[in-house]
């Protein structure tokens, strides 16, 4: 099909898109329902296997770290019984908020998983420590972060409008075989956006503004950078 062709015509896609009450249990039917989609499609396990440890940490923390239970302006914590581990407490009464596109382009297929809390302090991830250093390998958590960046195609946190971050959305992206291009990528970011009401161009509109200002996107980052998407 020639770019002309409407993105909606040129996708085979699965969607969803909904609140969910703050468990992790909820959380885990998330997991098993996304994952499930890519297991039709012949993905390899081990693939397969990676994906859900991402998804499954990014809900971890939304659930237990965005959506923490704050009583009195305390942070709440509870020790696990089975091995001791402090761990932060998540809020009942809160939501978190799942869209997530499954995409079949030209060969190339595109997961693309958007899960967002209730804002409650703003989370900066560059300052999250690395936990392969020295001083932070032995600790018991703090590798979310770590594994998302490691086994996800792409993956990016909100910012508020003085370019800091706020960090409450994460936006995980994945693509099998990898090296699919830009073009499929967003592509499938674009219908993710349409799907969860942001007021952003579809894929072709953007790349023609970012053509008519001289730019000429080389990357995803390039894209979802550029003014167009503001």
């Amino acid at each position: 099909m020639s770019a002309d062709t409407p993105v909606s015509e040129r996708i085979e896609r699965k969607v969803r898109h909904g609140n969910h009450e703050n468990d992790l249990g909820v959380a885990n039917q998330v997991v098993n329902e996304i994952c499930g989609w890519v297991q039709h499609e012949g993905i390899p396990e081990e693939r397969i296997g990676t994906i859900a440890i991402v998804l499954t940490e990014a809900l971890v923390n939304a659930v237990r770290h965005g959506n923490i239970l704050v009583v009195d302006g305390v942070r709440q914590t509870e020790t696990d019984p089975d091995d001791g581990h402090v761990r932060e407490v998540g809020d009942p009464q809160k939501q978190f908020r799942v869209a997530a596109l499954l995409a079949s382009m030209r060969g190339a297929l595109f997961l693309i998983v958007e899960i967002e809390n209730e804002f409650h302090a703003p989370f900066d991830p560059t300052q999250v420590p690395d936990p392969t250093e020295d001083e932070t390998v032995e600790r018991p958590n703090g590798r979310g972060v770590f594994w998302m960046r490691s086994f996800a195609s792409h993956v990016e946190w909100n910012k508020g409008e003085n370019g800091e971050y706020k960090g409450n959305r994460v936006r995980l992206m994945f693509h099998h075989p990898s090296g699919g291009n830009v073009e499929q990528l967003e592509d499938a970011c674009s219908v993710l956006d349409t799907l969860i009401g942001n007021a952003r161009w579809l894929l072709d509109v953007v790349i023609d503004e970012l053509k008519n200002d001289g730019s000429q996107p080389t990357s995803a980052e390039d894209v979802l950078t550029s003014p167009a998407w503001s």
